[in-house]
Parts: C-alpha cells; sequence; structure tokens
C-alpha cells in the first residue's frame, strides 16, 4: 500500500539522475499485480529499447543453445566418469532454463519466474564451469 511505499521512500537519499545505476528510479512508484507480475506506475516496460533487448536476448539464447547442447551431447558420448552424468546435467539445465524463458514471455514476467531464470542460469553456468574442469583435466587413464 501507500504507507508501506512511504516509509519505504524516506530511507533513500535525496532524489537526483539514477542514469548510473541502470537508470532505475527508486522513486517511481511501483504495483505488483496479483500473479506476481512488477510494472511501473508508467507501464515503461513495453519502451522499444527494451523490446530490442528482449529480441536480443532471444537470439543469443537460441545460439547459446545450441552451443551448450552441442557440448553436452559431446560430453554424454564421452567414455569418462563423470562425462556422462554433467552432459545430462546440463541438458537438464538448459531444458530448465528454456522452459523458464518461454513461460516469462507467455506470463508477462512474473518475478518468481523471472527469478527462478537467473538462478537457472547459474545453475547451467556452473555445470558448464564442472564440464569445462573434468574436458581439461588430464585423464588418470591417459599413462596406460
Amino acid at each position: 500500500g501507500e504507507a508501506t511505499y512511504s516509509s519505504a521512500i524516506k530511507y533513500l537519499p535525496p532524489q537526483r539522475d539514477y542514469a548510473v545505476i541502470g537508470g532505475i528510479d527508486p522513486y517511481q512508484k511501483w504495483s505488483v499485480s496479483p500473479d506476481g507480475v512488477v510494472k511501473a506506475a508508467d507501464d515503461a516496460i513495453y519502451t522499444p529499447a527494451r523490446t530490442a533487448i528482449h529480441f536480443t536476448h532471444r537470439i543469443w539464447a537460441v545460439f547459446t543453445s545450441l552451443v551448450v547442447i552441442a557440448a553436452a551431447v559431446q560430453a554424454v558420448r564421452t567414455p569418462t566418469l563423470a562425462g556422462p552424468r554433467v552432459g545430462w546435467c546440463i541438458l537438464a539445465a538448459l531444458t530448465l532454463q528454456v522452459s523458464l524463458g518461454i513461460t516469462n514471455v507467455l506470463r508477462g514476467l512474473p518475478l518468481p519466474v523471472a527469478v527462478a531464470h537467473n538462478g537457472t542460469a547459474a545453475l547451467l553456468l556452473g555445470s558448464l564451469v564442472t564440464l569445462l574442469y573434468f574436458a581439461t583435466r588430464p585423464s588418470p587413464f591417459a599413462g596406460d
């Protein structure tokens, strides 16, 4: 409600140009719909710049997904102790990531799904770093 907004706003520094922090203005009023969608009071989420950002995100998501699928399939086909397990984990995380991304688009960026999408991105990155670790480490059977 308004009381919560007023009580929170008094702890912010004096109003100034917030372009240095990504254009986020903490003094702007925000609303959360019952289904969890966060919107600015002036509905600025539908600006052309944000449309371009979302479109670019989707293009790079397709490209990145193809590269990640290729790496994961190669890991699954590699007969090492960790290769197939890491490869399947990557494919599972990528499937979840793409599903959450599609859900974000179809549902209008509900906050819980957007947060889960970011968390899954971190999980996917960790899985890829794990794959890199196992792929670049010498095999214990190299001397045989």
